[in-house]
C-alpha cells in the first residue's frame, strides 16, 4: 500500500502548509477540517481551494470531536500516517470557553488516537504547544523540563502529550509530538 496521511487541522497555516509540501512531492493526502470560526473561514476555504487543484488531494469536512463520523472515515480510509494539528488553539479563549477546549483538544484527540490504534498506523504525529512549559523562568526551555500548564488550552496540550506517551508504550505506533512556539 502506498503511503496515505491523514492531516487534520488541513485549512490551518501548519496543515495547509504542510500539505502542499507533501502534495509537490507526489504523496496523497486526506484532510479533513471543520472550519472552526476561532480563525478566518474564509482563508481555510480559500487553502482548500488551491489543495483540490492536486490530483492527490482528498477533502471531507469532518469535526473530529463527531466520533461516528471520524469513524466511518478511518474505516473507508485506510492510513498509514496520522498527522493531527487539529485543535483548538488560543490561551485567552480557553477562559472564556473552556468547555470547548475539553471536547476538541481532549475528546477530539482522543477519538483521532483511538481510531489510529485501531487501524494500526505506522506513525501518529501531533500538535503540542509550548504553554505546556509555563512561566518558565530558565531559557532556554528544553523538552525535558517539567512542566507546569498554566491554562486549560496549556493542560489539555499537556494531557494529550500523557495519553500519547502512554499510547507509545502500549502499541507498536510510533507517535511525535511537536511542541510549537508561535507559528
Amino acid at each position: 500500500m502506498k503511503n496515505r496521511i491523514l492531516i487534520s487541522g488541513v485549512a490551518g497555516f501548519i496543515g495547509f502548509s504542510l500539505a502542499k509540501n507533501l502534495l509537490d512531492k507526489k504523496i496523497k493526502v486526506y484532510g479533513i477540517d471543520n472550519f472552526d470560526e476561532y480563525y478566518s473561514t474564509s482563508l481555510k476555504k480559500l487553502r482548500i481551494k488551491l489543495l483540490k487543484q492536486y490530483k492527490n488531494f482528498y477533502f471531507s469536512k469532518i469535526d473530529f470531536t463527531k466520533k461516528i463520523l471520524l469513524e466511518k472515515y478511518f474505516k473507508k480510509n485506510n492510513f498509514n500516517y496520522v498527522v493531527h494539528l487539529g485543535a483548538q488553539a488560543g490561551v485567552r479563549y480557553s477562559l472564556v470557553n473552556p468547555e470547548k477546549y475539553f471536547s476538541t483538544n481532549f475528546i477530539g484527540f482522543n477519538n483521532i488516537i483511538e481510531l489510529s490504534i485501531k487501524k494500526k498506523v505506522k506513525k501518529f504525529l501531533y500538535a503540542s504547544s509550548s504553554s505546556v512549559y509555563g512561566e518558565q523562568k530558565k531559557f532556554p526551555v528544553n523538552e525535558n523540563m517539567e512542566l507546569n500548564p498554566k491554562n486549560i488550552y496549556a493542560r489539555t496540550k499537556k494531557l494529550n502529550e500523557e495519553i500519547a506517551f502512554d499510547v507509545k508504550r502500549l502499541s507498536k505506533i510510533s507517535m511525535i509530538g511537536m511542541r510549537f512556539f508561535t507559528v
